[in-house]
């Protein structure tokens, strides 16, 4: 009977994990995340890192991209650097707020909301720029404004669980 009771939390343990979603790791670049329920991983031709990504709504699939790169600098001198960047790329760039945003173990985050127009669309984007010593990470979560409410959560949840390998 005591193995009943080790297979019985065996379950128990495996339904909590998968309620939570699945953890993809990143091993090269050093980082893990939980996926969203109903989100996938998928590996895009050209970029280094697989996306997340949300059923497509409205024509839209949601999506989640991670990039890093060398920057001995703060956080902060960081963000406000990246802000200058994104004022040249996107047309109707435009910052709708600045906050802290907690992750798992991976230390200070900066969560930045705006809405911009790329390809003839306009989108929010939540860039969550996280610091990693010499290395910053920057996650960006890309919807349509009106799935905003819906996705943005899922996105929070996301970094939060971002994890530093």
């Amino acid at each position: 009977m005591r193995h009943s009771g080790l297979l019985i939390l065996v379950v128990i343990l495996g339904c909590v994990v998968m309620a939570q979603g699945n953890r993809v790791l990143e091993k090269a670049s050093g980082f893990s995340y939980l996926l969203p329920s109903g989100w996938v991983s998928k590996t895009i031709p050209g970029y280094q890192h697989k996306f997340a990504m949300a059923p497509a709504t409205q024509g839209f699939a949601p999506n989640v991209n991670f990039v890093y790169e060398e920057f001995s600098g703060s956080l902060p001198d960081y963000v406000s650097a990246s802000k200058n960047s994104l004022k040249k790329v996107f047309k109707n760039f435009k910052i709708l707020f600045e906050t802290r945003a907690p992750t798992k173990n991976a230390g200070e985050a900066i969560k930045m909301g705006l809405q911009n127009e790329q390809q003839g669309k306009l989108l929010f984007q939540a860039f969550y720029f996280v610091n990693a010593t010499s290395k910053k990470f920057v996650i960006t979560c890309t919807t349509l404004p009106s799935q905003r409410a819906k996705l943005e959560p899922d996105c929070d949840a996301l970094v939060k669980s971002f994890t530093l390998e």
